[in-house]
């Protein structure tokens, strides 16, 4: 039996697609291709297009599984987009699964070695916020509905982040700006049902690491963050440890943390420190600016901070700033 089709399963996800049906004993087999799934609202939400289809369903339960994979995209959010592989996943049967379905596509694993009921998005994806930053990592999407909004809660684990010039190229050694790597990511989109507006607050977090800028390091944890909602939002990367939450603040943009940010042969700052792109023309700028920095010039043979050893000029709660340049006759810096 084949047709073409479209439906909504377990009010999560929509998907269209032509699809061929067969039976063996108290169960139905569906394959498709071309295959299309939507999770969201309205025109607001994360998509697999051109996706192969695999569905299992229970004659007796009328439940089923499936799994669908394609291309990720995300619409509706202006100034945000998605590139890379997403995936459907849904098991109602209350047992696991463990099956291949074969499809003009190519085959579709259903994969679902425990009893839970699932439902989730998932994808190994490249998101950019507004040329704001740019994102690798690999996300989980879940769906809430309220009777005044629907609310996509988008988690992320491997998130690289990246604020700064060459990420577009493969060769990592024309890079220069601050990256965000072994992190995690909160993203929520919002979308209000009386409006139709569409809205967002997302936070990423992870090690700090200077690229490009060979006699200067940086170190410490940053955060990345950006928000066009209307209120402020706590984010808790999907965990229950309170101590790691961020708030963003409506309309906020920022980029930075407490970091150190260490000057070879020199001295190393410490402070809250934070970073901003300007691009004119061939000429890239990371804007560095830094309040409650301390720093130490001098002698201090146990390295330790305060520990008597020390010779030489302390500073404390001073502010810096400083700046990053690209351009065609390389990468410099100047402090202030």
């Amino acid at each position: 039996f084949k047709g073409t089709v479209t439906a909504t399963a377990a009010s999560f996800a929509s998907l269209t697609g032509g699809f061929s049906i067969s039976k063996a004993a108290d169960r139905l087999t569906v394959a498709a291709a071309g295959v299309t799934a939507f999770v969201g609202a309205g025109d607001t939400g994360f998509g697999v297009t051109n996706g192969s289809l695999g569905v299992v369903v229970d004659i007796n339960s009328k439940k089923f599984a499936l799994v669908a994979n394609g291309t990720a995209s995300l619409s509706g959010i202006a100034g945000v987009s998605v590139s890379g592989s997403g995936s459907v996943r849904l098991n109602r049967l209350g047992v696991p699964v463990l099956e291949t379905i074969s499809t003009p596509a190519g085959d579709v694993a259903l994969n679902f070695p425990s009893n839970d009921d699932v439902t989730q998005l998932s994808g190994s994806i490249t998101l950019d916020v507004s040329g704001f930053v740019g994102i690798s990592a690999t996300i989980a999407v879940e769906k809430t509905t309220t009777a005044s909004s629907t609310t996509l809660i988008v988690q992320a684990s491997a998130v690289t982040a990246f604020l700064g010039t060459g990420a577009d190229t493969v060769d990592t050694s024309d890079d220069m700006g601050v990256r965000l790597k072994n992190g995690s990511m909160d993203l929520r989109i919002q979308k209000d049902t009386a409006s139709g507006l569409s809205t967002y607050a997302f936070a990423a977090r992870g090690t700090a690491e200077l690229v490009g800028i060979s006699a200067i390091s940086l170190s410490g944890t940053v955060v990345a963050q950006k928000s066009t909602l209307a209120n402020a939002v706590v984010l808790d990367f999907g965990t229950t440890q309170t101590t790691d939450d961020v708030t963003v603040l409506p309309g906020s943009t920022q980029f930075g943390g407490s970091l150190a940010l260490a000057i070879a042969g020199f001295t190393t700052l410490s402070g809250n420190i934070g970073f901003e792109q300007q691009t004119v023309g061939s000429v890239t700028k990371i804007k560095v600016a830094a309040t409650e920095v301390q720093a130490f010039l001098g002698s201090n043979p146990d390295n330790l901070a305060a520990s008597g050893d020390e010779v030489g000029a302390q500073i404390s709660n001073a502010r810096l700033g400083a700046v990053f340049y690209r351009s065609a006759a390389g990468n410099s810096y100047a402090l202030d």
